[in-house]
């Protein structure tokens, strides 16, 4: 599963999208769409075969439909509990949802593994917004005798065409944000990086300790939602609305309680509306 975010649904944009899917060594032998113009005139460009679903009949194109919904309540997920702004890094959150989801292990294999037969990600898994260190670029200046690592935020993984990993994150600098918490994606350096550093704890903080918004029942909140092992909808009373969006969106997956910060485990078992 993957997502492309693009600025418009123009016919050059989905054969970008769907050539960088494809990659350089699978051939695709056929395509299932609805009947969108751009979709049929890509895969008409890239002379695959096609074939289209009913119009104004969602249930014949299921499959897709399907796979759109658990994108955006992953994504969603994603935004809620990083406290990023969601205009500027929806994208982000859905592209890190799809490859956690293409990399979950379910039934002891990945989609990641079937696909590339390479064996499971090697990587770290990291959720979505989580506060981390890393190594920044050789041009990029640090303190010679201090920290040679500099704070940022954790927004996922390079892929290349095909869906393999690159073997970097993407992670973007904290400053921005302990700014203005809602400051816009074109505003913040995004790092392409090898090295990132998590807390040996394994714990995962949010942005909500640099925010002012958060309030005072807020107060540490980020922390458990990002590590807390047991969740129950009775504890939403108690939260913020913003964190309690999150937290119900999880807590109503059906017989799995994993805390939502990993993003590990894809929601194909999922029966939850946001």
């Amino acid at each position: 599963m993957a997502v492309y975010p693009k600025s418009a649904k123009t016919t050059a944009n989905t054969i970008a999208a769907m050539q960088h899917f494809a990659g350089s060594k699978n051939k695709v032998q056929s395509f299932d769409c609805d009947n969108a113009p751009e979709l049929i005139a890509a895969a008409t460009a890239l002379k695959w075969r096609l074939a289209t679903a009913t119009t104004g009949m969602p249930q014949t194109n299921g499959v897709a439909e399907n796979c759109v919904r658990k994108t955006k309540e992953g994504s969603g997920c994603g935004i809620v509990q990083s406290w990023v702004e969601p205009d500027s890094f929806w994208g982000s959150a859905g592209e890190h949802y799809c490859f956690s989801t293409n990399i979950a292990i379910i039934d002891g294999d990945s989609s990641y593994n079937r696909r590339h037969k390479i064996g499971h990600f090697k990587g770290q898994q990291i959720p979505f917004g989580a506060l981390v260190d890393f190594m920044p670029q050789p041009d990029t200046k640090v303190a010679s005798m201090g920290a040679k690592t500099i704070p940022g935020i954790f927004l996922g993984y390079h892929v290349h065409a095909g869906g393999l990993w690159s073997g970097d994150y993407l992670v973007a600098e904290r400053d921005p944000f302990r700014q203005d918490c809602d400051v816009a994606r074109s505003k913040v350096k995004i790092y392409r990086i090898n090295e990132v550093v998590i807390d040996r704890s394994g714990k995962f903080v949010s942005l909500s300790h640099d925010c002012d918004r958060r309030g005072s029942d807020s107060t540490g909140i980020a922390e458990h939602l990002l590590t807390l092992p047991n969740w129950t909808t009775r504890a939403t009373t108690t939260l913020p609305r913003r964190l309690a969006v999150a937290l119900t969106v999880w807590c109503l997956r059906k017989g799995d309680h994993s805390p939502p910060s990993t993003h590990l485990t894809p929601l194909r078992r999922s029966s939850t509306r946001r």
